[in-house]
């Protein structure tokens, strides 16, 4: 015989089942499934950008769970699936944020990211993007991507905006390899970093690293080479009484490029001086640049008719 303690207990049970049973079922019947990719092959620990009713989303694979939130970081919109997944958060790979990757909430702001029930079968991915109809957090500072840093550059001391799409590390006065239309060049980090630069400027050349303290040595060392291509090419001017006076130059970060500045008109003796220095100093490339700022940090692979490759 069972008691009524027994019977009421069961019928408690039951109730309780038939009630998950019932939300489940409607939680079932509001989601909107999407196939989002048939590769289910990411590794735990790994983000992945997709792209839902043109929304960027970044799924991840934490242990066998699958988790999405909003793709971009709402401080400078950097792209989350880049981040750093410890412990079932990502860290913003450009400052740091931090997000939950189950309840969508941020270390740094209350705003909290949307996320996105995923499940993997035999056919891929699948994203719930019913979501998708909730307001998203702002972007705090609309960004375009690029990090924009002013560097100074080259013996004559341009100064430039040079970007990064990758989080850099600088601060101001530290010494940064850069990419110029002239070549790969050391510079200075001018402005404080952390102070965004207008997101309309476009930049001069592309920041690539902090430079190593060796490679600073290396470089300087470097321009030793610079009083023997001066010597040079004074014999040669005054060999055959060319009107110009050569006054500087340095050689660049690759330590294949040897560019010379001077006062006067282009000559067209200075294709002999090219090859000469590029021979004797054992240099890929010999540029003649008057001692005015070239447009655009440069004059380009192209040439501007004082200057030439070897």
């Amino acid at each position: 015989m069972t008691s009524r303690s027994s019977a009421a207990t069961e019928l408690s049970c039951a109730a309780e089942s038939g009630a998950m049973a019932a939300q489940l079922s409607a939680s079932h019947a509001t989601a909107d499934w999407v196939l989002v990719s048939t590769d289910t092959s990411l590794p735990a620990g790994k983000g992945v950008t997709a792209w839902v009713d043109d929304v960027e989303l970044a799924i991840f694979r934490v242990g066998d769970d699958w988790l999405a939130i909003d793709g971009r970081c709402p401080h400078k919109g950097a792209s989350l699936a880049e981040g750093c997944v410890e412990g079932g958060s990502v860290s913003c790979p450009w400052h740091g944020w931090g997000f939950d990757l189950r309840t969508g909430a941020c270390d740094r702001t209350p705003a909290a990211l949307r996320t996105f029930a995923v499940r993997a079968d035999e056919a891929g991915l699948w994203l719930d993007r019913s979501p998708l109809s909730q307001p998203r957090a702002p972007i705090v500072a609309a960004n375009d991507g690029i990090q924009r840093v002013l560097v100074r550059y080259g013996t004559l001391g341009w100064v430039g905006v040079f970007g990064t799409v990758n989080s850099l590390n600088c601060q101001h006065r530290d010494w940064v390899v850069v990419q110029s239309d002239r070549g790969t060049e050391l510079g200075e980090v001018l402005a404080d970093p952390s102070k965004p630069i207008s997101s309309t400027s476009k930049p001069t050349g592309e920041l690539l690293r902090v430079a190593a303290p060796d490679e600073q040595v290396v470089h300087r060392n470097r321009q030793n080479l610079v009083e023997q291509a001066l010597a040079v090419a004074k014999r040669l001017c005054e060999s055959k009484s060319l009107p110009v006076e050569f006054v500087d130059g340095e050689v660049l970060f690759d330590g294949e490029t040897l560019v010379l500045y001077y006062l006067g008109e282009f000559q067209a003796d200075f294709a002999e001086l090219r090859t000469r220095l590029a021979i004797g100093l054992s240099m890929s490339r010999v540029d003649v640049h008057p001692l005015i700022e070239p447009v655009g940090g440069g004059c380009g692979s192209g040439g501007c008719g004082s200057c030439a490759s070897h």
